[in-house]
């Protein structure tokens, strides 16, 4: 378990789960097709990646409008509930590589850090657990908070908030559109990582990265040229690497 240093505390990161701390989505993509196949419809993988991190209910208003299936809200609900309960059967939790060496590298810094992610909180924390990662995180925001979920700024709003330093200060992670949509629109620095899509879909984000290990050395690099306080610089590993 990782343990994050109290004091000292100048800089946070509000950090997603699945695709940079988990490698969840497999799970999430065979789950919706699964629960959508008395429908008779093909759902897109590269869609449903592209999705990542909106709540589980807009996902599947969004899949019925594509393909106009008039089904009632009640019965979009229970699509909703009867998708987590497959993952849940089928995921089997296993961390993103690099994922553990991206914490540590956060917690020596003394970063406080934040869970933003679209799942409900109880999933969240049973992962983290399995993980042997729950030390290393000081609240969570997710999906059955009442609030919008991503691309909508509340969640990373949230999380800046509990973070408790300034939004220059406050690093968001996140490896898909919606995410860094929230992020940025919640005024946050954003550093995407081509998990799961192709560089080409995250470049809205400040920062790409190619891998969650390549994540874990930008932060000891960066610390090291900032000293871990201030605002995070967003240059990359190559430019860093030129100072």
């Amino acid at each position: 378990m990782l343990v994050n240093v109290a004091k000292g505390i100048k800089r946070a990161a509000a950090i997603d789960l699945d695709g940079i701390l988990l490698d969840g989505m497999p799970y999430h993509i065979a789950a919706w097709k699964k629960v959508f196949e008395p429908y008779r419809i093909k759902l897109d993988t590269h869609l449903l990646y592209y999705w990542e991190g909106i709540k589980g209910r807009e996902v599947v208003d969004r899949i019925c409008t594509i393909f106009d299936l008039e089904i009632t809200s009640a019965e979009r609900d229970r699509i909703a509930v009867e998708k987590t309960r497959i993952y849940r059967s089928i995921f089997k939790p296993t961390p993103i590589n690099g994922a553990l060496e991206f914490l540590q590298a956060l917690a020596r810094r003394n970063c406080r850090m934040a869970i933003v992610t679209g799942t409900l909180r109880s999933s969240a924390v049973e992962t983290l657990a399995k993980l042997g990662m729950p030390g290393s995180v000081d609240f969570i925001v997710s999906a059955d908070l009442d609030i919008p979920g991503k691309p909508d700024p509340a969640p990373f709003q949230a999380a800046a908030a509990r973070l408790n330093v300034s939004k220059d200060c406050c690093l968001a992670v996140d490896n898909a559109p919606a995410g860094i949509e929230s992020a940025q629109q919640a005024g946050l620095p954003c550093v995407a990582v081509a998990t799961y899509l192709p560089r080409k879909d995250l470049k809205a984000a400040d920062l790409v990265l190619g891998s969650v290990k390549e994540l874990a050395e930008w932060v000891d690099k960066e610390s090291e040229l900032s000293d871990g306080e201030g605002k995070w610089q967003l240059a990359p590993m190559k430019a860093m690497n030129h100072v």
